[in-house]
Order: structure tokens, then sequence, then C-alpha cells
């Protein structure tokens, strides 16, 4: 990786000395830049929309979408210089600007699983199996529940404080806002 203007290059540190990385920052200091967010522009949503309606078409399981099947002429460039970002900048990016309400919930997760086919691969997220899910509130359960019953976090109405999973990769598309709670964090 080389030095840019604003961050300096990798350094590898020993335990107890100074981090010298591109991924370290503080939520402070992103506030002052827009340069991890990526804003959708018009011929990227077209893109990503050929793409959707493609998998649509072809009659595709979301296990079955990949670069492939879910070609990204205009945003598949963006997207490996985000991928980019994510493994070697700051290690974080926000895309804004994807018409959810044009797309249903298969539509919407095609995108997503099409998306991050460009940015690794998908691995299972809970001892189902799974390689997406919802956070959303399904159950009842309280904070007991989730840490004596094994009740997923993201699945009840728990704020989960903060914690990191363990992929190199996280995403999440928001597909509602809701009435109280879901406020995602950067720190």
């Amino acid at each position: 990786m080389t030095e840019t203007k604003t961050r300096p290059a990798r350094v590898a540190c020993a335990p107890g000395e100074k981090v010298i990385d591109p991924a370290q920052w503080t939520g402070a200091e992103l506030k002052q830049s827009q340069d991890w967010i990526h804003h959708l522009t018009d011929d990227e949503i077209a893109d990503l929309d050929a793409a959707i309606h493609g998998v649509e078409a072809a009659g595709l399981d979301i296990m079955d979408i990949s670069r492939d099947s879910f070609p990204l002429p205009v945003f598949g460039p963006a997207l490996a210089r985000i991928r980019e970002r994510l493994l070697n900048g700051l290690g974080l990016t926000l895309i804004r600007g994807f018409p959810i309400k044009n797309y249903n919930r298969a539509q919407c997760a095609a995108a997503f699983f099409g998306i991050g086919s460009y940015l690794g691969r998908a691995v299972s997220q809970n001892a189902r199996g799974h390689v997406l899910g919802h956070v959303k509130a399904v159950t009842d359960a309280d904070y007991n529940d989730v840490a004596n019953a094994g009740v997923r976090g993201y699945q009840t109405k728990v704020n989960q404080r903060f914690h990191a999973d363990s992929c190199d990769i996280v995403g999440l598309m928001c597909l509602q806002t809701p009435k109280f709670g879901g406020t995602s964090s950067v720190v």
C-alpha cells in the first residue's frame, strides 16, 4: 500500500508500539470527511437494476449469485476500489443511494448478495449455515434470553453492544427505517 496525502502507509508494529495504519481513525475524524462514502450514480443504479432483473429472469437462488451471474460493468470498477479501501485502507465504506423502494425483498437480497460477490466470498454467519440474515426483532426476548438461551441478538429489540464479527468484511443493507432504535455506530 502506498502513502496518501491524508493517511500513512501501513507499518507493522509490535505490541506496545504506536500503530501507524490507514485504518487508524476515530469517528470524529470520519465526520470531517466524505471520502469513505460512495454515492451511487444514476448509471451505477441502472447497472444494478439490470443485474437484479437478470438474476430474477434466470431464476437464480441467492447462493447462485456470483460476479459472473451479476455483471456490473459500470459499478464493478467502483466496487474494486471499495474492496481495496476495505482491505487495505480505512477498513469501512458506506454506499448510499440504492433505491430500496423500487424493489421487493428478494430483489434487495439479490442486489446485496451481488454487490457482496464483488467484495469477497460469503461465509456462514450462524450455526444454521445462513449467509444472509435479517436484522429484525422476531422475538420479545430480553437481554437475559440472549445471554442464556442462545437467542441471536440481532433478532431481538435488545441494544447490541459494540462487537466485532468473525469475518473480514461485514455488510448491512437498511430496508426500512425502524420506529425506534436500529442505529448503527462507527466508533
